[in-house]
């Protein structure tokens, strides 16, 4: 089980596991390991597996919809991922093929970048696009804190600070 904290008190109890169901219930009071709480309400159950589930990785329907694409998204968007997009029109040696073309680009960048970063100094090591370092108000380790800049650029449509990962003439390339 989990808690929810209001401050620095136990608000609300979840109990229940990843991959079957999850409920939670709020709690009146709390002594050490001696939880008194309000009834516990389900709050996710897990849906049966869809038809022939055993020819798609056993995804559920939720899954299946996370790879759909949608309008507007950066280039660097993973649904734009040329492999698989052919691995789900089920064109495996196309979707091999063109797996091994971007992982030996992503290689290649990586090395371009070292190389800069050892000929300019640390000033050009690699910053990501969406994220910021800080330390943590609570815990005071270091996080990575999203900067909210993505939303603006999807807006404006401006992607220009995004890298050139995937190119649409390889994926037909590689469907051919």
């Amino acid at each position: 089980g989990g808690r929810v904290l209001n401050g620095r008190d136990a608000a609300i109890r979840s109990t229940g596991t990843w991959d079957n169901s999850m409920s939670c219930a709020e709690v009146l009071s709390c002594d050490g390991d001696d939880w008194e709480t309000a009834e516990h309400l389900t709050r996710w159950v897990k849906n049966a597996p869809l038809d022939d589930s055993d020819k798609i990785y056993h995804f559920t329907a939720m899954a299946c919809t996370l790879n759909e694409m949608e309008e507007g998204v950066a280039p660097t968007d993973a649904r734009r991922r040329p492999d698989q997009r052919l691995m789900e029109e089920q064109n495996y040696p196309a979707a091999n093929t063109m797996k091994v073309k971007l992982e030996e680009a992503q290689r290649a960048r990586r090395r371009a970048r070292e190389a800069r970063i050892a000929a300019e100094g640390p000033s050009a090591k690699y910053e990501p696009k969406w994220f910021t370092k800080r330390e943590c108000e609570i815990t005071g380790e270091e996080i990575w804190r999203f900067t909210e800049e993505y939303w603006q650029c999807k807006q404006t449509q401006t992607w220009d600070r995004c890298p050139v990962l995937y190119l649409e003439d390889e994926e037909e390339e590689a469907a051919s």
